[in-house]
């Protein structure tokens, strides 16, 4: 879930926090490499920073840049 909203320059983005061991646990224990990728490269770098991470580390920011604007009234 997002934890906030904002908007620069015309763009809109969406601004959330995931803790590590929802990353470890859903991408790099399993092993997502059966699942197709548009970006195959983008896929590599989240696979790598699935396995650096640990556990107890901070939550990583995630910030989402939003190709349609949405309606937030």
């Amino acid at each position: 879930m997002p934890r906030g909203y904002f908007e620069d320059n015309g763009e809109e983005y969406l601004v959330g926090l995931v803790d590590p061991i929802f990353i470890r646990s859903n991408i790099g224990e399993k092993g997502s490499g059966n699942i197709n990728a548009k970006f195959p490269d983008k896929k590599m770098k989240l696979l790598e920073l699935a396995g650096r991470i640990q556990d107890s580390d901070n939550p990583v920011l995630v910030l989402v840049r939003l190709k349609k604007p949405i309606n937030v009234n």
